[in-house]
């Protein structure tokens, strides 16, 4: 585990939530890619919120996406910090 990185997880009747807290680089990416694999194969949506997050690393991000390898369809953003993780921004660079 990430030392700065923290994720919370529910489900609800519309999939699974999962809030991230910290800091998010290529470690935490990997945690929350074991964790989507876990807990998320019957579920239709998986919500990712990202209020809690203070430091996104781009490598983490671009690190999430790659091994997320065709499933980002499933995954829903939330939060003042989604934006970051739109790999068609032009909010960061790596």
């Amino acid at each position: 585990m990430a030392p700065n990185f923290r994720i919370n997880d529910y489900r609800s009747k519309d999939g699974i939530h999962l809030k991230l807290y910290r800091d998010f680089d290529g470690s935490s990416a990997h945690e929350l890619l074991n964790l989507f694999k876990d807990k998320s194969d019957d579920t239709l949506k998986i919500y990712i919120h990202t209020d809690g997050l203070q430091h996104l690393d781009p490598f983490g991000i671009y690190t999430f996406f790659k091994i997320l390898n065709g499933h980002a369809d499933r995954i829903v953003f939330t939060g003042k910090k989604a934006i970051k993780f739109d790999l068609s921004s032009d909010h960061w660079s790596l």
